[in-house]
């Protein structure tokens, strides 16, 4: 029996997607660039935050 119920991966098409919503530039670099600037370890923090507020939220 597996133990993991739910995995959230995010992809570079994601980025891109957002950014053409958006209305900006969504090229291979302005990904590259969105990325490098982007505090990764702070975004997967918050999701995991999100996550428990809305597991405890649940019971």
């Amino acid at each position: 029996m597996e133990d993991t119920f739910l995995e959230i991966k995010w992809c570079r098409e994601d980025i891109q997607n957002l950014l053409e919503e958006q209305g900006k530039d969504s090229s291979e670099q302005a990904i590259d660039n969105f990325l490098e600037k982007f505090d990764l370890r702070y975004f997967e923090e918050m999701c995991i935050q999100s996550g428990w507020e809305i597991l405890q939220s649940m019971i």
